[in-house]
């Protein structure tokens, strides 16, 4: 019963004999535990579990006996969208989609939220601490990525959205902010790889444990893979492909061998315990058709051996003797309204008119307007000006390719399109050089 009321619930293991819970979890979960309580009594009486039910009926009784005093405070403060620093954990339930505000670009965000719990130290004093997870782009997958918030302990009931983190369901234009926030998500899953760009904005990086913020306006370069490696100490969070990898049976998309519904146990393998009792004495520790299932389903892997080394060939179960497929990487094409809402803010790269490595804003990014008659605004003699137009046309053919046999004699020098231009100022050196960059720039194959 708990494993399907906690289905979604990341951070609790309820798949032991006898698995520990948090009350104040299970008193987040209430109305679920209700909801499946009422479900239970629906179904016809012959085909009823009634060790489900009685379990059931003596954990809500628990909860609502035990909680009455919290149930008596919270409910008035939610109704008022009001909350006090010691009922956040009521607030905040697994899974909650978390706005706040982004604390280097100032743009607006969303987190899905793991768990939340009160921290303290002597030093810090108290404050509650949400761990949360978001869509990143690390240069090669996109995946998740950890995210820690922090809000500070304070007296008193203060509004909901006065906190600098909460719900999203709180927020007084839920709606418009979801449209905005994956419509921005939707952008972010276009930077894949490396893009020419120009931007005008708020940027940061951070150093040590604090931000430093630059105003930019320049072409920028957005490519996370290159700010990695260039930065391997900056504080980042690691980004994990496929958004929690999953595992199935090959040719079987739905299996689920954890149904322990109509079980004769009564679901006793998932009743909690609290301080080292349980609400109620299970029939046994585990039945005989719960060992034999367990064994019948241990992993079956299957070696070779290649040359002196031992490969992995095939992994499965002995129940379905199909090898297990991953589940496919997270695809931005693909990302669902959930995932683009909590998509980063921000991407990783490089201002080329501040020679930094940046996080910029997604909000801010632009295409780059280039000038397509800078080159005849240059005052040159035509001939001059048919020679460097001739070698531009030389590095590129018609369908945008370097032309073969064109190469560096030395490494990184060029490409074979080398100019020396010489002069005094003002004469047209530098509206040259950007002239050849822009014929080059619009080429059939970047058009």
């Amino acid at each position: 019963m708990l494993k399907e009321a906690l289905k979604d619930v990341k951070t609790v293991n309820i798949r032991s004999d006898k698995p520990t819970l948090e009350p104040n979890l299970l008193f987040n979960y209430l109305p679920d535990l209700d909801e499946l309580l009422q479900k239970e009594r629906a179904h016809p009486e012959e085909t009823q579990n009634k060790n489900r039910i009685t379990h059931l009926s003596i954990l809500i009784e628990y909860l609502n006996t035990d909680y009455a005093p919290v149930a008596k405070i919270l409910y008035p403060l939610l109704e008022h969208h009001e909350i006090t620093y010691d009922l956040l954990w009521a607030l905040f339930l697994p899974n909650t989609l978390v706005y706040t505000i982004c604390a280097g670009s100032n743009e607006p965000r969303c987190l899905k939220l793991d768990c939340g719990q009160h921290k303290q130290d002597m030093r810090r004093g108290k404050w509650f601490q949400l761990d949360c997870h978001y869509v990143d782009y690390d240069g090669k997958t996109f995946g998740e990525a950890k995210a820690v918030i922090e809000i500070p302990a304070f007296t008193g009931s203060t509004r909901i959205d006065s906190l600098p983190a909460f719900p999203l369901a709180y927020h007084h234009d839920e709606e418009q902010v979801r449209e905005k926030l994956i419509a921005r998500g939707r952008r972010f899953g276009t930077f894949r790889g490396t893009h020419y760009k120009f931007y005008e904005g708020l940027a940061f990086f951070k150093k040590k444990k604090s931000l430093v913020r630059v105003n930019v306006r320049a072409r920028v370069m957005v490519d996370s893979l290159t700010f990695r490696k260039m930065n391997p100490g900056y504080s980042m969070s690691p980004v994990k492909s496929g958004m929690g990898l999953q595992f199935a049976a090959m040719g079987d998309e739905n299996s689920d061998n954890d149904d322990d519904d109509g079980d004769d146990d009564g679901g006793q393998n998932g009743i909690p315990s609290f301080g080292g009792g349980t609400l109620a004495k299970p029939l046994n520790p585990i039945s005989i058709d719960l060992a034999r299932s367990a064994l019948s389903s241990r992993p079956q892997r299957l070696y070779k051996m290649t040359g002196n080394r031992m490969q992995l060939i095939q992994t499965g179960t002995s129940a379905d003797k199909k090898p297990l497929r991953a589940v496919a990487s997270l695809e931005p094409e693909e990302m669902s309204e959930e995932q683009l809402l909590i998509c980063s803010p921000t991407v990783l790269g490089f201002s080329l008119g501040d020679k930094i490595y940046l996080e910029f804003s997604v909000e801010h990014i632009r295409n780059i307007v280039f000038n397509p008659t800078a080159f005849d605004s240059l005052v040159l003699p035509e001939k001059q000006k048919t020679i460097v137009r001739a070698l531009v046309e030389s590095h590129t053919d018609k369908s945008g390719k370097k032309r073969p046999g064109i190469d560096d004699i030395i490494k990184g020098k060029g490409q074979g399109l080398v100019a020396v231009l010489h002069g005094r100022p003002g004469v047209g050196k530098t509206l040259t050089a950007e002239g050849e960059c822009i014929l080059l720039v619009l080429a059939p194959v970047h058009a």
